[in-house]
């Protein structure tokens, strides 16, 4: 047997450590080639210095085998260098370092002993350079992460490392109890095999489906987690064991409402959801159920053994009957604390869930059920989505006709998504409302609407004719209604194309009615391509009177099919043309519903149709005058009531304009000099 000594390391440590990612039989040391080793030194760069190489010799008797190593991640004392074995019978290795390639004794510079490679490879021994000894152990490549979207067999989707922090392409998939496995943002990883690893996480934007037949067993934790970037998504047509724990990110300030619903079967509503906090009664959320029998929300705080109150209790059976989550069941919810993470652990629900849905109060919210995505992945909520499976198409027959359509909170205000919609997919444990046809009818998940999909991806939207109309309050609340336009639309109702208008809570509120009549205000409104004769009545509701704006958002295709739009005003008897951004300002001296003060016209226009100028708004905030209705090159003229010019500023082209002036209380008359001509406005600082 050959001995061979350490020399030129009188100062240095030495730490090896050696992993046999494929284990030989019991009591063997045989070796195939395809078995691989991995060496962390504690040596730090000194084994890189003077173009150093790693080596290992490997012998049993006569028979002896070199295997020169290969750098593959890390710095320092966290540097990590691998290679095959020699295929071979051997007993014994000694680590070498070289001067160049090839390696070989002649260009050896430093050696370990006889290190004995024991028949289980989980422990070799230790051996010391004088003041200093290492032990050379079993070293497991526990962490892996996906580096693109692939099959979870295909050994090049994933990099492997020791420690979480240095990575290198991994020479072995993630199936073992010992696992610990993320899934990056934007990779979707396809479980093809029976999958045993010890955790699992599931980052933002990342999915996971496991095909039918095969079985996804985590020992540990599978989490699904959730940012202001998304939520990640798992769709199981297999089978995964035990339960899960699914993030939800609320995004927002604090106390913004948000509408919420379980992914997992079982989860309590308390703990984390019912936090403590400054409110008086020693709280820091709200949380409700709504009732629409009695056409009201009832409190989590106000249940049969802690009664807050009249009215119907929250575990009441006619409310919830129960203080947990339940399957496809929406709630609203509001925490003290600002963008807060909460989290549903439990089993997943895999298979159709359903929601009996009920329309037996009386009221202007007949019908309305808040329900919500029972699954841990995302479902295609339209057309757009996917085309064959989403939930729209799956329950049109039980949605009532003027509202096929789903309702998500935004800001205050609730947006209808239905099939004349961008592509919507409903995010994990995003609760939402639909209006019922019947009550009693059965409300459908299937399992064939998971489909993986961001919440926020939208199809290009200049590839449908259509026109957002936005209302913008001074306070920056908005809302917005959508004319859809299509050839097989008609101005009459067109069910699962139009979507009635769900009045929120934020005090602004705009929509349209059908050109064909009714008092039914819409959200979306679809119609068949417009013309001269065509006339759309838009609506605003405010809960304050004052200064608002509507802007106009037309998609490219809009553009190119629909030659001439204008607004006409008929309070102000002011009619504008619409271009994409055009922003109409407008004062309204009463609160309330305005129903006929708005309409939109196309084609062009004849000689006693010719647009009028629209009035010049203008008003002053915090050291800023603004003003609305302008077009191109401004030039605008402060005057005190002694006609005395205060300030003159100029301003580029634009429909409005922001200009820093210090004015003290008092009444002003504002000039302004456009493309209109001359105009003045009065205003008054308190």
């Amino acid at each position: 047997m050959r001995s061979y000594y350490i020399t030129k390391l009188n100062f240095v440590q030495l730490f090896v450590v050696f992993f046999i990612l494929i284990s030989s039989p019991a009591n063997a040391r045989v070796y195939d080639g395809n078995e691989r080793i991995y060496l962390r030194p504690l040596a730090e760069n000194w084994w890189l210095n003077d173009g150093a190489k790693v080596g290992m010799y490997f012998f049993k008797g006569s028979s002896n085998a070199w295997l020169e190593l290969q750098y593959l991640t890390g710095s320092g004392t966290d540097q990590i260098w691998s290679g095959l074995v020699p295929t071979g019978d051997w007993d014994y290795v000694i680590v070498t370092r070289h001067s160049g390639s090839p390696i070989n004794w002649g260009n050896s510079w430093n050696q370990t002993g006889d290190i004995l490679i024991p028949a289980d490879h989980n422990y070799i021994q230790s051996f010391s350079n004088g003041s200093t000894s290492a032990t050379w152990q079993t070293l497991n490549a526990t962490h892996y992460r996906s580096k693109n979207s692939n099959n979870w067999s295909n050994l090049s989707a994933w990099e492997a490392s020791f420690d979480g922090t240095n990575y290198f392409d991994a020479h072995h998939l993630p199936n073992s109890s010992g696992s610990i496995v993320n899934i990056l943002a934007s990779h979707t990883m396809i479980v093809d095999q029976n999958v045993s690893i010890n955790a699992l996480t599931i980052n933002s934007l990342a999915a996971v489906t496991i095909n039918p037949t095969f079985s996804l067993t985590v020992s540990g934790t599978l989490t699904i987690k959730s940012n202001a970037s998304g939520t990640g998504s798992l769709i199981t047509n297999g089978s995964v064991s035990g339960n899960i724990v699914a993030e939800r990110y609320f995004p927002g300030a604090s106390e913004q409402w948000h509408l919420v619903s379980s992914p997992v079967s079982g989860q309590a509503i308390s703990g984390d959801w019912t936090p403590t906090g400054g409110y008086t009664d020693g709280s820091g959320y709200d949380f409700y159920a709504w009732y629409e029998a009695g056409q009201l929300w009832v409190n989590r705080k106000n249940t049969t053994t802690n009664n807050q109150g009249d009215g119907p209790r929250f575990d009441e059976a006619a409310v919830n009957g129960n203080l947990n989550f339940n399957p496809a069941r929406g709630y609203i919810t509001a925490f003290q604390a600002a963008n807060p993470t909460k989290s549903f652990t439990g089993a997943p629900f895999n298979t159709t869930q359903t929601y009996t849905l009920s329309r037996s109060g009386t009221g202007s919210y007949v019908g309305l059920n808040l329900v919500g995505n029972p699954f841990p992945a995302t479902i295609a909520g339209n057309n757009n989505a996917d085309l064959s499976n989403n939930f729209l198409a799956a329950n049109a027959s039980q949605l009532h006709d003027t509202a096929v359509a789903y309702y998500i909170l935004n800001n205050g205000n609730y947006t209808a998504i239905n099939q004349a919609s961008v592509a919507n997919f409903i995010a994990v444990g995003q609760g939402f409302f639909v209006v019922a046809k019947n009550n009693g009818d059965t409300l459908s998940f299937n399992t064939n609407i998971r489909k993986h999909g961001s919440s926020t991806f939208y199809k290009n939207s200049d590839e449908r004719n259509a026109l957002k109309i936005q209302l913008q309050a001074s306070g920056g609340k908005s809302d917005a209604t959508e004319l859809y336009f299509h050839s097989d639309m008609t101005t009459a109702l067109d069910p699962g194309y139009d979507a009635a208008k769900l009045t929120g809570f934020s005090g602004v509120n705009v929509y349209s009615k059908l050109v064909a009549g009714g008092s039914t205000k819409f959200d979306i409104q679809s119609l068949p391509l417009p013309n001269d004769q065509m006339i759309i009545p838009l609506g605003i509701n405010v809960t304050e009177a004052g200064t608002y704006n509507l802007t106009f958002e037309p998609t490219a295709l809009y553009q190119q099919t629909v030659s001439q739009t204008y607004l006409l005003d008929k309070l102000t008897n002011s009619q504008i043309q619409i271009n994409p951004g055009t922003t109409y300002g407008f004062n309204t001296a009463i609160a309330g519903d305005i129903s006929n003060r708005f309409e939109l016209r196309f084609g062009a226009l004849g000689l006693n149709d010719r647009p009028t100028t629209p009035p010049m708004l203008a008003y002053y905030t915090q050291g800023t005058l603004h003003l609305l209705n302008t077009k191109g090159s401004t030039t605008v003229q402060c005057f005190d009531l002694q006609g005395r010019l205060i300030v003159q500023q100029n301003t580029g082209a634009a429909d409005k304009a922001s200009l820093t002036m210090d004015l003290k209380p008092g009444i002003y008359l504002i000039r302004v000099h456009d493309d209109y001509g001359i105009r003045s406005s009065k205003v008054v600082i308190n």
